[in-house]
């Protein structure tokens, strides 16, 4: 994109999308930890609090981008930021 606004646009979606996916690689890691523990309470904590901060992570993101469209669309009244 060349102009400002589409290239920051550009950015979130693309910043949005990895730290998603990031998220979602860290949770399969996670879950493959709590698989294989074979029953180890320290290994099956560590793969809990895998997921729980990967969902937490993944929340952050999510509330991030609403409240930009909150900000950018209904109150700055800035357009791009909508669907």
């Amino acid at each position: 994109p060349v102009k400002p606004d589409h290239l920051i646009m550009a950015i979130l979606y693309l910043s949005t999308f990895i730290g998603g996916g990031i998220a979602f690689l860290i949770m399969l890691f996670g879950a493959f930890q709590l698989i294989t523990s074979a029953g180890n309470p320290d290994t099956v904590k560590a793969g809990h609090d895998k997921i729980i901060n990967a969902v937490i992570g993944l929340l952050f993101i999510i509330f991030s981008v609403l409240l930009l469209q909150i900000i950018g669309q209904n109150i700055l009244g800035i357009g791009g930021f909508g669907p």
